[in-house]
């Protein structure tokens, strides 16, 4: 079910407050609903439907993926962890998105809710989306029962904040309690450490990383940068607008690695001083390639060279290289839409065995 007021043309006219109670109510009985999009602008000033929202997410059984777009134009920390927490613990919903929008202040959630909530036993969420929601540190206005304070939360494995304006210790506790990460996106937050990820990269787990616009400076990247060539699993990083790239070093030390890399899939990292067809062209001379190749299969071409690839593999990886297509903008990595294909891959697949043998 998807109910998008908030992109409707100007002249529809916004669904009434009471049919939108009639559809709320309906939802809390429904025994087949499991897709729930809401975008709505100011209903949640009534606290009937924030209410009635509420008493829907937590009585329904069948939701599975439930997606809030909500704007209070009476910003409240108390709804906003109510309607997280019936979310969260809802006990079906596996993916969760609430993304706040406010003509006053900023939304927050108290970081003891978040924790305590994602934590508990009843929990399902896999994948969580917050956007333009911060973290508070304070005491929230809702208890959660503590009875998770020390436990871990292993089901979730996508997680993102984005916009919240979190700071390195705010985001170093909340990954800490999340061990089963695969997938963390922080971007447009305060991020100064990104080797607070290492934990997760080191278990050959997470696949992608984004810190996109945060604060990341040259010294704290070289080290993460070191310590990435034995990394195996990371298919994404995204390191555009942060200061580090503004150091030639730096980025001479990032080029140098995804050269030496064999799992890295995509790279998003902007360079300040090119302008867009200059970083086109030094994208395409310097990272494309290499990118292009591990998305082919070179990983299995850098094995130890005692063991030979098994020449039943040949053919997969050469088909592979052959219908390799280029990103599209806005694509994610996992499924590049252009249909022009890299001709060069091949070639470059086969130089480069020839050059290991």
């Amino acid at each position: 079910l998807h109910l998008n007021q908030r992109f409707m043309p100007a002249d529809v006219p916004e669904l009434p407050n009471n049919l939108l109670l009639m559809v709320l109510q309906a939802i809390s009985f429904s025994s087949s609903l499991e897709v729930l999009h809401l975008a709505a602008d100011n209903y949640m000033d009534e606290d009937d439907l924030a209410d009635r929202l509420i008493e829907a997410i937590e009585t329904n059984r069948s939701l599975k993926t439930l997606r809030l777009y909500l704007n209070w134009g009476d910003p409240s920390q108390f709804i906003l962890e109510n309607v997280f927490s019936a979310a969260v613990l809802n006990g079906r919903v596996k993916d969760l998105s609430l993304q706040c929008y406010s003509a006053l202040d900023p939304q927050s959630l108290d970081e003891k809710v978040l924790m305590d909530a994602l934590c508990r036993q009843e929990c399902t969420i896999e994948k969580l989306r917050l956007s333009d929601i911060g973290v508070a540190r304070e005491a929230g206005s809702l208890q959660v029962p503590n009875d998770a304070n020390d436990t871990n939360n292993t089901s979730l494995k996508d997680l993102a904040i984005t916009e919240g304006r979190l700071d390195c210790s705010q985001i170093t506790r909340i990954i800490r309690r999340f061990p089963s990460l695969h997938s963390v996106n922080f971007f447009g937050n305060s991020l100064q450490n990104i080797s607070i990820f290492n934990d997760l990269l080191v278990k050959n787990q997470l696949q992608y990383l984004n810190v996109y616009d945060n604060k990341v400076g040259e010294t704290d990247m070289r080290s993460f940068l070191t310590n990435l060539p034995a990394i195996r699993s990371l298919r994404f990083l995204g390191l555009s607008e942060n200061p580090c790239l503004t150091s030639k070093s730096c980025v001479a030390l990032l080029e140098d690695w995804v050269s030496r890399n064999t799992s890295l899939e995509m790279l998003e990292c902007s360079l300040p001083e090119h302008d867009e067809e200059e970083w086109v062209e030094y994208h395409e001379t310097t990272f494309s390639v290499p990118l292009s190749l591990n998305r082919a299969g070179r990983q299995y071409l850098q094995n130890d060279a005692a063991v030979a690839l098994p020449t039943n593999l040949w053919p997969v990886i050469l088909q592979r290289a052959g219908k390799m297509s280029y990103y599209g903008l806005g694509d994610g990595w996992k499924n590049p839409t252009m249909t022009d294909t890299r001709v060069d891959v091949v070639y470059w697949l086969l130089r480069e065995k020839i050059l290991i043998a």
